[in-house]
């Protein structure tokens, strides 16, 4: 399976999985920006389950929930919410993930996601 950017037509990721959630975790997890793709011709603007967390300090990021609890990937960085805010609080170059923090963590609750 190919994960394509909507617009430029470019493999953001390639591989293979018998379910599209393991492709698309797959591909967060391998640093994908699902931002625009098409999975299978699916476009998942909108989809439930990721918030795109944009680009907090130059890396790409995204939060969903993983085992009824929620995920966040920044980088190559992939914790629960408690982890990260323990993993960059207090880092003073590392200010915008946690916004990006802060707002998965509302977004979540708006959803009514579990948020462990």
């Amino acid at each position: 399976m190919d994960i394509r950017h909507k617009i430029k037509g470019d493999v953001l990721y390639s591989g293979g999985g018998e379910l599209l959630r393991d492709c698309v975790a797959d591909a967060v997890k391998k640093g994908a920006d699902l931002i625009g793709a098409y999975l299978s011709g699916a476009y998942l603007s909108g989809a439930q389950g990721v918030i795109a967390l944009g680009a907090p300090n130059g890396w790409h990021a995204h939060a969903w929930v993983r085992d009824g609890s929620l995920s966040i990937r920044v980088g190559c960085q992939e914790k629960r919410l408690a982890e990260a805010r323990a993993y960059w609080t207090g880092k003073e170059n590392r200010r915008e993930v946690m916004a990006a923090l802060d707002y998965a963590e509302a977004i979540a609750k708006i959803r009514s996601w579990k948020i462990d």
